[in-house]
């Protein structure tokens, strides 16, 4: 939880830090495209952070 409100006052640029983006111009392709997505990951680190990724793809 305390993540959550980390995420709120992290940069675009602190925030890039903390992740590795493999393909992040297929997120936009479908984005764009008015698709759905959905992403998975493992209850595992700061999982939470994964909302921050809109935001800086």
């Amino acid at each position: 939880m305390i993540e959550s409100f980390k995420l709120l006052h992290l940069s675009k640029k602190q925030l890039s830090k903390r992740f590795i983006y493999v393909n992040p111009e297929l997120l936009e392709e479908l984005y764009q495209s008015g698709r759905s997505v959905i992403l998975l990951c493992g209850h595992i680190g700061t999982w939470e952070w994964i909302m921050g990724i809109p935001s800086i793809t």
